[in-house]
């Protein structure tokens, strides 16, 4: 039973990271002046952040686990996201998940 509530722990706390980088992203971009390349960049960063947060919104934190959430975010949210959910994870030691063998560089592709 812990081990379920510590992987729960974990799901929401990667949701809430990928909520406060979406809300991050959209101040920025509202700062931002008008057909800056910076500003396409944050939108790429935007959609991708959006689709790893309803890919993991589809799973259940019972029936997948933390490698699987990890893997997802790797492949759709923005590559600097994961390292930072990963620090995140591993100072708030809430979480219960074994991050110690997650490598940052082998789930990571490059963005566009």
């Amino acid at each position: 039973m812990q081990k379920n509530i510590d992987k729960e722990r974990t799901f929401r706390l990667l949701i809430q990271f990928l909520l406060e980088e979406i809300h991050r992203i959209k101040k920025e971009l509202k700062a931002r002046g008008r057909g800056s390349r910076e500003k396409a960049r944050l939108r790429r960063e935007l959609r991708m952040s959006s689709l790893a947060l309803a890919e993991l919104l589809q799973l259940l934190p019972e029936e997948s686990e933390v490698e699987d959430w990890l893997r997802i975010i790797a492949e759709k949210a923005p590559k600097k996201f994961l390292k930072h959910a990963i620090e995140k994870m591993r100072k708030s030691n809430q979480s219960g998940a074994n991050l110690e063998g997650v490598k940052f560089s082998e789930m990571t592709r490059k963005d566009a």
